[in-house]
């Protein structure tokens, strides 16, 4: 099994530069090009602009990760290259992992940069989130 849950604010910048609009819509254009391939795989992946801020929000769960995890990284990663300002979180666990079934690995995006980390916050899942 395979789960991930995540969202990315959406940004071309590093800072609070003003974009026009025409460079907002080519980057939301750019963003749902691709997700176009593998918005199938996820069971929620969702664009919404709340208060200015467009954010995408990635969720699923699979029996199996037939190349889900790999695609998802890859996603967050090239939203890095076309949109450096983006940050977010994405957690990921693999409860049938023999190394890492216990725990999520949180991904961080931030300054176009894709960067790995253990949690503390939820890991370990047992005794944080389940019981025995």
């Amino acid at each position: 099994m395979i789960y991930y849950f995540g969202w990315v604010v959406l940004s071309l910048g590093l800072g609070n530069d003003d974009f026009t609009e025409e460079q907002r819509e080519q980057l939301l254009a750019d963003v749902d090009t691709l997700l176009m391939p593998v918005r199938k795989n996820f069971q929620l992946c969702e664009r919404r602009q709340q208060n200015y801020l467009d954010t995408l929000f990635i969720s699923s769960a699979h029996n199996h990760d037939i190349g889900y995890k790999d695609g998802i990284l890859s996603i967050y990663r090239q939203i890095g290259v076309i949109a450096p300002g983006s940050y977010g979180l994405l957690y990921i666990r693999e409860p049938e992992s023999p190394e890492s079934h216990n725990q999520f690995k949180v991904f961080r995006l931030a300054k176009g940069v894709l960067t790995s980390h253990d949690d503390t916050l939820l890991s370990p899942c047992i005794p944080n989130i389940e019981l025995e």
